[in-house]
């Protein structure tokens, strides 16, 4: 079953490219035709490469996110660890087998860690999707589920608000490396662009 958590969307243009996303905005802006209204990616503490071009075209364009795979095909869930990397129940073990990397049991031992500091009641899945939820620009989550226990858990997460220290540290352990000219554009532009002013709360280095 599928399931959309948070406000709703119309119109979404699922699994493209930023430029493929531009394009079709622009064109509908110009021809008077209904508008893209949302993106729909894949986007997941596991997953943040979006958060470079295709987030940044959501700004622009003024387009929601409906992110899928919040938990990383059940990577996040809590159910594989580094003991057991095939739990009973894994339906998807070609989707995660790939995946069950260092970098993933790190993730997953960190948001138990938090989880743990946040109370009992709380498991990983939520906290997960928590994080989701808490990204900006996130409009809605789109999620999977097999079970009544698997959706109590998944809704559990909209009762969760991740304090921002904990989303500090979750956002260093897994800031993805994305393509050029991001790097160049967040490092050296805004130096060169600022010298040494603090704009909005972005530093910059004198030049």
């Amino acid at each position: 079953m599928w399931f959309a958590l948070g406000r709703s969307v119309t119109s979404g243009c699922p699994t493209r490219p930023a430029w493929a996303v531009a394009h079709a905005a622009t064109i509908a802006g110009f021809r008077g035709w209904t508008g893209v209204a949302a993106i729909q990616v894949e986007y997941s503490l596991l997953e943040r490469t979006v958060e470079g071009e295709l987030f940044g075209a959501a700004r622009a364009f003024g387009l929601g996110v409906t992110p899928w795979s919040p938990l990383a095909n059940g990577l996040l869930s809590g159910k594989y660890t580094r003991d057991d990397q095939a739990p009973p129940g894994s339906n998807r073990p070609h989707h995660v087998a790939s995946r069950l990397t260092e970098r993933t049991f790190t993730v997953v031992e960190a948001l138990q860690r938090i989880t743990d500091g946040l109370g009992a009641s709380i498991a990983a899945v939520a906290l997960a999707l928590a994080w989701v939820h808490q990204q900006q620009p996130v409009t809605s989550t789109i999620i999977g589920v097999r079970t009544a226990a698997q959706l109590d858990a998944n809704l559990a997460s909209l009762d969760v608000s991740i304090p921002d220290e904990k989303l500090t540290k979750l956002d260093a352990l897994t800031t993805p490396h994305l393509n050029f000219p991001a790097d160049v554009l967040k490092h050296v532009a805004v130096d060169y662009q600022q010298r040494g002013v603090t704009v909005k709360g972005v530093a910059s280095r004198a030049r």
